[in-house]
């Protein structure tokens, strides 16, 4: 069972999902590149996904993204 992701992680994957490059989102959120690819990493292992497409299908398939 996938583990709850934070309202954080949701926050940097639907932005992802609506189109913005992973540089746009640490702009957009004032943090740094490093901050949204951990964001990204622990999201990845937490819903057991091994890319960003997967990770944002499964966020949208349950509900937590749109």
């Amino acid at each position: 069972m996938a583990k709850n992701v934070t309202s954080r992680q949701c926050q940097v994957f639907q932005m992802i999902a609506d189109g913005r490059k992973l540089k746009q989102v640490a702009y957009d959120l004032g943090i740094s590149g490093a901050t949204v690819r951990q964001h990204i990493q622990n999201t990845k292992d937490r819903l057991g996904s091994n890319s960003i497409p997967s990770s944002v299908a499964k966020l949208i398939r349950r509900g937590d993204i749109k």
